[in-house]
Parts: C-alpha cells; sequence; structure tokens
C-alpha cells in the first residue's frame, strides 16, 4: 500500500464515522422539522396548511416515518421562513 493512500484513508475514515446512517436521516429530519415548527408556535395543522400537505404527512415525517422527497423539502422550508436547519 503506499503512502499517498494511507494518507487518504485516514481522513475518509474520520468522515465517514460521523455521517448518520440512512435510518437515521428520517428521524434527525423529523426531529429538525418538530424542533423549527414549535419554536414557530404553530401546530402540526398550521405547518400542514402552509406547506400545502395534510397534518397527517407533518406527523409522519416529525415521527421519521417518512422520507420527503426533494420537492417536499423544499415547500417545508419555504413554509418554515427558509430557517430549517439539522
Amino acid at each position: 500500500m503506499n503512502k499517498a493512500f494511507r494518507s487518504w484513508r485516514g481522513p475518509k475514515a474520520a468522515v465517514v464515522g460521523k455521517v448518520p446512517n440512512q435510518h437515521d436521516c428520517p428521524t434527525a429530519f423529523g426531529q429538525a422539522v418538530y424542533d423549527r415548527r414549535t419554536q414557530l408556535a404553530w401546530s402540526q395543522a398550521e405547518l400542514a396548511h402552509r406547506a400545502g400537505l395534510e397534518e397527517a404527512d407533518i406527523d409522519r415525517i416529525e415521527r421519521g416515518d417518512a422520507t420527503p422527497s426533494l420537492h417536499l423539502l423544499c415547500r417545508l422550508n419555504e413554509a418554515m421562513s427558509d430557517q430549517l436547519s439539522a
């Protein structure tokens, strides 16, 4: 194994260790949506109305039971004043 490969391998391993796995992402995103919605003092119904969704959709997203499409992510972000962060 050459030295360049070893030096490349070390930093990558450190970065990969910090990336949530595919099963954690919906839960983390759902928590971010919940946190921002409650910060705005909105009900799920209010957020659903502003984003053009059903209240049940917001509930599934917040519980991490749904993986929103990019289009839906943009609608949620716009509805929450472009302030969503994970």
